[in-house]
């Protein structure tokens, strides 16, 4: 996406070039697997980066979700309820109780 930023494209030529960057194939720089990417989402990285003035690269980062670490579907009570009961079952696991 880099040259798409450096040297926008000329009027129409947008979807050309991310279809031509959603047909490539990307090495995960973590996991070191082939990966691709559609059209819509490099075509959203990539006004969410030009729209953005003090540091373009930044913003696609990812973010931290507000909810981490958080179990939502639980409420409070089922989620105590657990905790005891793993406490007064420390060896057992979904496997014993789902047969």
């Amino acid at each position: 996406m880099g040259p798409l930023l450096a040297a926008p494209p000329g009027r129409g030529e947008i979807q050309v070039q991310l279809g031509q960057l959603a047909a490539q194939k990307w090495r995960h720089p973590h996991s070191g697997q082939w990966v691709q990417f559609g059209r819509s989402t490099i075509e959203r990285w990539y006004y969410t980066a030009r729209n953005e003035a003090k540091d373009p690269v930044r913003v696609l980062q990812r973010k931290e979700r507000s909810d981490r670490g958080q179990h939502p579907a639980l409420k409070p009570k089922l989620q105590q309820a657990l905790v005891d009961q793993y406490r007064q079952h420390p060896n057992m696991s979904l496997v014993t109780v789902m047969g």
